[in-house]
């Protein structure tokens, strides 16, 4: 069952008439209901047939041919006309849609565009603020809906990472994360990272390489390094002397420990703190946030200090699809 609150608004209700948040899709009203429930100013379609055609059988009796043939035509174009604005009101009149208009004009355009890897990521003030900015959306979603509603659509016109739309910054740190984590819990967790290990810019200056953000979400197949992982932007970004550490975001089922990706970064991350790429300069940790609720703290204030893990195993194993 769906109920309207809105022209623009559905509440989904399942078995248990709890309403279920929806963030995708669309709604068909079939016929004969869509003559009986869609309409122009809250009167039905059947409503302005029967009125048209009133109008017709009387013109029709009354008028002569040419005058009838001039109220058909102005009917015509007066329904072209409503139809067109009504097609305009629903592709940029949706709430969301609005603020993504807002959005680009507060946004420094023309993009800057910038080589794939560590160049291309984004400080703890900037992502803060775009939470801050979409918070009505973005709810307890995921990265999933943050991706798919937001920072794709936002991209679009330009065929770039979101990064590249607000300005890039060379990476500090390398974040491996859940896609289906909350945002909040994972704005939460880089907020108290960043309070932890501020950069001289201060806690809003210290620089992320997320993957959402950092990779073009147009070009998937060459962020992925087209077939060949050496070229991926992930290894890219996790093999640059920039790279102090790798920041992985834990929540209470521990999901990131059980995708693919994120035990490549695992992975690759325990590697290189061995190697000699990283000889000079502090090898890369995996921090390790534990699985609580993170209590709020006042942007940019500092944070309290929280716990981290840094995770060192003797013996790394290399991750399978199991």
């Amino acid at each position: 069952k769906v109920k309207a609150l809105s022209s623009f608004q559905l509440t989904l209700h399942g078995k248990s008439e709890k309403p279920l948040d929806t963030s995708m899709g669309h709604v068909t009203v079939k016929f004969p209901r869509a003559y009986l429930q869609i309409g122009l100013w809250r009167c039905p379609l059947l409503g302005w047939c029967l009125l048209f055609g009133a109008a017709a059988a009387a013109a029709m009796i009354q008028l002569e041919w040419s005058l009838i043939l001039l109220v058909a035509g102005l009917g015509i174009l007066v329904g072209g006309l409503a139809f067109v604005w009504r097609q305009r009101q629903g592709r940029f009149g949706s709430p969301l849609s609005k603020r993504h208009r807002q959005f680009l004009r507060e946004c420094h355009l023309p993009p800057k565009r910038c080589e794939r890897g560590p160049d291309r990521s984004m400080t703890a003030g900037q992502l803060h603020d775009f939470v801050q900015y979409f918070e009505t959306f973005i709810k307890d979603r995921s990265m999933y809906y943050v991706c798919a509603n937001i920072v794709q659509p936002l991209t679009k016109p330009f065929q770039v990472s979101f990064v590249e739309l607000v300005g890039p910054s060379p990476m500090e740190w390398f974040v491996s994360h859940y896609w289906g984590m909350g945002v909040r819990h994972f704005k939460s967790a880089i907020r108290k990272h960043a309070g932890s290990f501020g950069s001289s810019r201060g806690p809003r200056g210290l620089a992320y390489w997320v993957c959402t953000f950092s990779n073009s979400q147009w070009h998937v197949k060459a962020e992925l390094g087209d077939g060949q992982w050496q070229e991926s932007s992930f290894y890219k970004a996790l093999q640059s002397p920039m790279c102090k550490g790798t920041v992985m975001i834990i929540d209470e089922k521990v999901w990131p420990l059980q995708r693919i990706w994120c035990l490549f970064e695992l992975y690759h991350t325990i590697r290189l703190t061995s190697s000699s790429h990283f000889q000079g300069s502090a090898p890369p940790l995996v921090c390790c946030r534990r699985a609580r609720q993170a209590p709020t703290w006042p942007w940019p204030w500092p944070a309290p200090r929280p716990t981290w893990t840094p995770v060192r195993p003797r013996r790394p194993r290399r991750p399978t699809d199991r």
